[in-house]
């Protein structure tokens, strides 16, 4: 896990870059106020043999075969009311919890960019919006939440979009107020 003091919480390393560069699958989580990139190498098939710069880049081995790497970020939630003021956010909510999991993220055709325009010592954090609704939306009874990838390079911030769902208040939502998984 890289990046887990308060000076150095998101701040990435060369290492950190490789990986980036060589995930096939990133998930992304906010639970109890910190965030956590999560970096995937996925095993394809139960005989796949991983080279010995994939280990030392993914040092977390689980047990479905795929190789891992974490790196803590700070991380917000924000959640929208009707009237399109802020209803809660993650301080108000330390129990609020996202989750968003790209399984395919270096074949999308927007992930591949945004990695390449990372640097070594780049902050990365999260910022997540819940009920970022339009009037359609509400009349349909669903709930529109987002995920974005904040990149801070010196005075520089950069902020990328990285998914948005659209579906149901139901338990397996993008942004949840309350509750983990």
């Amino acid at each position: 896990m890289t990046g887990t003091d308060a000076a150095t919480v998101g701040t990435l390393t060369a290492d950190d870059i490789a990986a980036f560069k060589m995930a096939d699958g990133v998930v992304l989580i906010h639970r109890q106020g910190a965030g956590v990139v999560r970096l995937i190498l996925d095993a394809q098939h139960a005989t796949r043999i991983y080279t010995a710069r994939e280990q030392r880049l993914f040092t977390l081995y689980v047990p479905s075969g795929e190789r891992e790497r974490e790196i803590t970020t700070q991380s917000g939630i924000r959640a929208f009311a009707e009237d399109c003021g802020t209803a809660w956010n993650s301080g108000s909510e330390p129990d609020a919890y996202a989750f968003q999991y790209s399984q395919s993220a270096k074949y999308d055709d927007t992930w591949p960019t945004l990695v390449n325009l990372l640097r070594v010592g780049d902050v990365v954090s999260l910022s997540w919006v819940a009920d970022d609704n339009y009037e359609a939306v509400r009349r349909a009874g669903l709930h529109t939440d987002e995920a974005r990838l904040i990149v801070t390079r010196g005075k520089r911030r950069m902020n990328f979009h990285v998914h948005t769902s659209t579906g149901p208040d139901i338990a397996v939502r993008m942004i949840r107020r309350s509750g983990s998984m």
